[in-house]
């Protein structure tokens, strides 16, 4: 498993924000690496496109290892705050007092 200072490096690597999931982590990589490849910019890449291209790549798969050994809540209030209407519907019924 990573480190915690290995997992900031490679968030702050990749630009992301506190949360994550695996598909905006997904684009966001493809979209890195789509600007450092040498066959999308159509010429030769020098050592400094390289190695940056090897760090985001590098950063992204600890990113991958990381999600997907870690555990997430399943419990109702965080899948409600994932959905943003079923967690409007479930906060507004509360502050009517449990009436529709």
């Amino acid at each position: 498993m990573s480190t915690f200072s290995e997992i900031t490096w490679a968030r702050k690597k990749l630009g992301l924000g506190d949360r994550v999931s695996l598909k905006s982590l997904r684009e966001r990589y493809l979209f890195l690496a789509r600007r450092l490849h040498p066959d999308v910019r159509n010429r030769e890449s020098g050592p400094e496109e390289n190695h940056e291209l090897a760090e985001i790549t590098r950063a992204y798969q600890l990113m991958v290892a990381y999600l997907e050994s870690v555990a997430i809540s399943l419990s109702d209030d965080e899948v409600r705050r994932n959905d943003p209407h079923a967690y409007h519907s479930y906060r507004f019924h509360d502050w009517m007092g449990g009436k529709s």
